[in-house]
């Protein structure tokens, strides 16, 4: 059997049925979870029996392991399953998300994802969430690493609202966090703001709504993290060609071109030249929160009210 290149690849894929799962893993546990994701390529008709070392496992999750550590912390991923709503709300599905691991000689590991994931992680049809494994890693919080993927699913909508006890339930917090809330606020909410903003490709902030006395349901806003000029070039060219950027003093749209070149989006479709591209660029990024194309997700009353309704 080959082994399988952890550290060459970066991006995991799963359809939004798992990522709204309901489950609570440690962060040790998740780290293992999200690295054998990235194994799995899109061209994969079934899962295969993934086999790689103690040192590439370390390599790629950026920690120590040991036999020892490794087996308990595989025995109690083991045990414990997803709780996987079915889409139309009838009836669920309760699977682990490993077969089997094996520990061999020369700290050797085999392991398959369970048979029936295959619909969630194999040629998944309908919503899937891409994420990047870099940004996951540095999180210390599971529930962090939760958030993330929760609100990835609706980064190009701008925002998502969570009953409180619905997203409780979903990230199976303990007792503590369910009968206090100011606990969840800071440990779960506050934290995963706090490790998102700085460690993602994407910015939050969110609003609690109350009903009568008690915080009923939690609002995220999700922009894209477009902190350096050059993350936010890039994420442009990836998800704003062909859209108005913003309008220059005489009028004229500015868009940028699926080559990733600006021009004016009138009569002329004129290419602007390097220098000028060059000075609007950092023009746009320096005025990024007043961009057209950035306006559904900048906070107003008028999104409030929407998401009210």
């Amino acid at each position: 059997m080959s082994t399988t290149d952890l550290t060459k690849r970066n991006f995991t894929r799963q359809s939004h049925m798992i990522v709204n799962a309901r489950y609570a893993l440690t962060r040790g546990e998740i780290d293992i979870v999200l690295t054998l994701l990235t194994a799995i390529k899109h061209e994969d008709n079934d899962f295969k029996d993934y086999q790689f070392t103690i040192k590439e496992l370390e390599q790629k999750t950026d920690r120590k392991w040991n036999s020892k550590q490794l087996k308990n912390t595989i025995k109690s991923l083991m045990s414990k399953p997803l709780d996987i709503p079915k889409e139309n709300g009838k009836g669920w599905t309760i699977v682990n998300w490993f077969s089997y691991f094996d520990y061999a000689d020369k700290g050797i590991i085999t392991c398959r994802f369970d048979k029936a994931l295959k619909p969630y992680l194999i040629q998944i049809k309908g919503t899937q969430i891409i994420s990047d494994f870099r940004h996951l890693l540095p999180m210390q919080s599971s529930y962090s690493k939760r958030m993330y993927l929760l609100l990835k699913e609706y980064d190009k909508i701008g925002s998502r609202k969570f009953n409180v006890e619905e997203l409780q339930e979903t990230l199976k917090v303990p007792n503590s966090h369910k009968t206090r809330y100011n606990k969840f606020k800071q440990d779960v909410l506050q934290r995963a703001e706090k490790d998102i903003n700085k460690f993602t490709n994407l910015e939050i902030n969110f609003i609690e709504k109350k009903q009568g006395r008690k915080i009923h349901e939690v609002v995220f806003f999700i922009r894209k993290n477009n902190n350096t000029l050059k993350d936010f070039i890039s994420n442009i060219r990836a998800d704003y060609t062909n859209v108005v950027l913003f309008h220059t003093s005489d009028g004229k749209p500015i868009k940028c071109s699926k080559k990733g070149l600006l021009y004016y989006a009138d009569s002329t479709n004129l290419t602007l030249n390097k220098d000028d591209a060059k000075k609007t660029w950092e023009w746009l990024h320096e005025n990024r929160a007043k961009l057209d194309c950035f306006k559904n997700n900048i906070i107003n009353e008028d999104a409030l009210k929407e998401l009210e309704q």
